[in-house]
């Protein structure tokens, strides 16, 4: 437990640190007044894309972490920047905060081994914590291609030694940036009292996430994104504007966000709007326009360089002739993805898998498969659309008026876009923003003129919170207190040792974890070079 809550600390201090750096030099040395939460999650969306960059020239192992740690602290150090520090004094939102860490470390404990890592993540973070960019690693897993920027992250903040609970101290660290975050809108906000979206979202958002978000062992890459969505979503209701930052901050984080995962594409409707409210293109004439251009093309090259496509599995942005690109790889593989999502593998029908995904042929097999989930999802964002309901309270003396317009706009164009997406790939798990974002049209719908009563909404809050404690609790208890991950994959036959395989002088294991670079099959048939210090895979 000591080792985990250090670490968490650790990863903690180097995304503030980070986000600090980026936010000073982004305004051209003029500290941003916001505080350490918000300089975090924006060291997440900075951090990412740093990762991004040095896993062409580097293995992203802890050297790399640990030098970041001493240029974050002489920065601090040499700055004195330290200066939003969370002030050391009993009130009510540090109380919260220190609940909701309490929260964050028991939920890595209470967390086993993670199903998704024996799948490819695992390898995946292991190849990249080990080895620099190999050209052709499609050819090692066919899901290597996606290269999702939340597994090179994971990567990055990587200890070996830890290295199955590694994941979950991360996807904790960030639960804890975003719920914090929110809590501190929350109660800077109910002093002005009046209800407008934001304080609105804020409320549906945090509920949400301790109702639904009880297990870290769940997170695989989907929730992390779920998570940073969130965030950006607040960020847009607060700062929404016109001005090139703001398009340009809303943008990284858009990016990021589909580079996760790429369905999450649809949130570029956040900045495309500002720009087309702004009524002029000086956007794409700023340096902020070249910073985006350059990342998005460097993850277009890095895909090119792993799969042999531009943008993985699209077939038609592959390019043939290149000796590392994998027809068998790539080969109806996002028609495999779509029919696996809706289900098609317990489907009992005589339709073909291409009949099958058409026309709602699925919704059936679909439907009896996921109704149970669907419903609890749907019955949750309903509880907190009532929930909502009763805490924003009437007020017989005030007419306030919830904003309406721009933002209202944006929330409804979001949901409709995502629900596109979830009809291609109905993976609730996936897609749980869509979710969320049904609570708060919902809520824009039903409430009306009325006065934020927080008493009422901090009972609801605790009451979440320690829901969310006991879950994790049992599963602690039911473990008999012992969380030793390598010892769950043992007795559930999910570790073999890896086999030592050699490919002309590339040496390389068969397993997905202990040794790497690793891969789920032989390479006999392909062929390996290197050149300079880069390895290349191909035909």
């Amino acid at each position: 437990m000591i080792e985990i809550t250090f670490t968490f600390l650790f990863f903690l201090i180097v995304l503030y640190g980070n986000g600090l750096i980026f936010s000073f030099y982004f305004n051209k040395g003029v500290y941003i007044k916001e505080n350490i939460i918000f300089h975090s999650i924006l060291g997440l969306i900075i951090t990412g894309f740093l990762a991004q960059i040095l896993s062409f020239f580097f293995p992203l192992n802890t050297i790399l972490l640990f030098l970041n740690f001493i240029i974050v602290f002489i920065f601090i150090y040499k700055k004195i920047l330290f200066k939003d520090k969370l002030i050391l004094k009993v009130s009510l939102k540090n109380v919260l905060f220190l609940f909701v860490f309490f929260l964050s470390i028991v939920k890595i404990y209470g967390s086993g081994f993670s199903d998704d890592l024996n799948h490819y993540h695992g390898s995946f973070i292991g190849n990249t914590d080990n080895k620099k960019i190999i050209i052709g690693m499609n050819f090692l897993h066919n899901h290597f291609g996606f290269n999702s920027l939340w597994l090179i992250l994971n990567s990055y903040f990587n200890f070996d030694q830890i290295y199955l609970q590694q994941i979950h101290i991360f996807n904790s660290l960030i639960f804890f940036l975003v719920c914090t975050f929110l809590i501190n809108e929350i109660i800077n906000y109910k002093e002005k009292k009046n209800i407008d979206i934001y304080i609105l979202w804020c409320s549906v958002a945090i509920i949400f996430l301790f109702l639904k978000f009880t297990r870290l062992k769940e997170f695989g890459i989907d929730r992390g994104a779920v998570l940073v969505f969130i965030f950006l979503i607040s960020y847009t209701i607060k700062y929404f504007s016109n001005e090139n930052k703001f398009i340009f901050i809303s943008s990284l984080i858009c990016l990021f966000l589909t580079l996760v995962k790429i369905f999450y594409i649809f949130s570029f409707v956040i900045p495309t709007l500002a720009v087309i409210n702004s009524k002029n293109l000086n956007f794409f004439h700023s340096r902020y326009f070249l910073i985006i251009s350059f990342l998005f093309f460097l993850s277009l090259f890095k895909s090119l360089l792993i799969s042999g496509c531009i943008i993985y599995p699209f077939e038609f942005t592959c390019i043939k002739s290149l000796p590392w690109y994998d027809a068998i790889s790539v080969n109806n593989l996002i028609l495999k993805i779509e029919a696996s999502a809706k289900n098609f593998n317990e489907y009992t029908g005589i339709l073909h898998m291409e009949e099958y995904i058409k026309n709602f042929h699925w919704f059936q097999t679909w439907f009896n498969r996921n109704a149970e989930e669907l419903l609890n999802i749907t019955l949750t964002s309903i509880l907190i659309v009532l929930l909502t309901k009763l805490f924003i309270k009437n007020n017989k003396n005030k007419k306030l008026q919830i904003k309406r317009g721009k933002i209202e706009t944006i929330i409804l164009i979001l949901f409709l876009a995502n629900l596109l997406f979830f009809l291609k790939s109905p993976v609730i798990r996936y897609h749980q923003t869509l979710f969320i974002l049904l609570a708060l049209n919902i809520s824009l719908l039903i409430i009306k003129p009325k006065i934020f009563n927080f008493n009422l909404f901090l009972i609801f809050f605790v009451i979440s919170l320690i829901f969310n404690f006991s879950k994790n609790i049992n599963r602690i208890k039911n473990e008999n207190f012992i969380n030793d991950p390598y010892k769950h994959i043992k007795e559930i036959n999910w570790y073999h040792k890896p086999q030592e395989k050699y490919l002309g002088d590339f040496k390389y294991y068969i397993g997905w974890i202990d040794s790497h670079p690793s891969t789920h099959r032989s390479l006999k048939g392909l062929k390996h070079k290197k050149i300079f210090f880069t390895d290349i895979l191909y035909k």
